[in-house]
């Protein structure tokens, strides 16, 4: 049971949003009208990641200043039936982020101040949320970021941003409206490789930005593969947080 709880710590902290597994067949739901982004049969790299950005919002994608999202989770560890439920907690503000996770099993709290990771796990560190994932999109066009090509897959568009000190994270996006359908991204812990891919299922506009409601999340550590599914109850952006919030206390 701990086990798996510390597992969906590991996979909620690896990405900026959250949901539940549903028939993948499906294109994801949004609740507002969804933006009509042409991509062209030859678009370059850099232009489908310009597409994906315009689809999420554009410069107001681009220039959010906080997204707080609050949900319920549930994880599956290997060779166990039985999901472990809990309530999450995401706060980011610039390169900041504060992610909570409250169950009746296990409390879990993780702070990046912009320059420390704190996490009240020792050494259960992994990289902060802007090095990764969905939050990694916006620094596409950024300088020391570079974006390269990706065989399409079961017709999506991909591509993949690299950052300047060495993460990446590959993008797989839909062909007609440029929303991300999902997203993958491998890193090390304590000399472990391990594989985060996430496959979004329901979208919410949240003024003007569209951002992933409900995801599945699989992730990868070594021959083991954990799931967790994610719903987002209450999703804002742009809201006032104080500096505190991202204090270790």
């Amino acid at each position: 049971m701990k086990q798996a709880v510390l597992i969906l710590c590991l996979a909620a902290t690896t990405a900026l949003t959250v949901n539940a597994q549903q028939d993948k067949s499906k294109a994801p739901e949004a609740t507002a009208a969804t933006k009509v982004v042409m991509i062209k049969a030859d678009a370059a790299p850099l232009d489908l990641a310009k597409a994906a950005i315009a689809a999420h919002g554009g410069d107001k994608f681009k220039a959010a200043k906080t997204i707080i999202q609050r949900g319920s989770v549930e994880a599956t560890a290997p060779g166990s039936a039985q999901a472990v439920p809990a309530a999450y907690a995401v706060v980011t503000k610039g390169d900041r982020f504060r992610f909570e996770i409250t169950s009746q099993f296990f409390n879990f709290l993780q702070i990046f101040d912009g320059e420390q990771l704190y996490s009240s796990i020792a050494r259960f560190d992994v990289p902060p949320l802007n090095k990764m994932g969905f939050i990694l999109l916006t620094r596409a066009e950024e300088k020391g970021y570079t974006v390269t090509a990706l065989p399409d897959k079961k017709k999506r568009r991909g591509f993949r941003i690299s950052s300047p000190d060495g993460y990446s994270s590959d993008y797989y996006i839909d062909p007609a409206n440029g929303q991300v359908l999902s997203y993958e991204a491998k890193f090390t812990v304590e000399g472990r490789e391990i594989t985060t891919a996430v496959e979004n299922d329901k979208f919410r506009d949240v003024s003007g930005v569209l951002i992933p409601e409900k995801y599945s999340q699989r992730l990868q550590l070594g021959a083991n593969t954990f799931y967790a599914s994610f719903k987002a109850k209450e999703i804002l952006v742009n809201s006032e947080i104080a500096d505190d919030v991202f204090v270790m206390k």
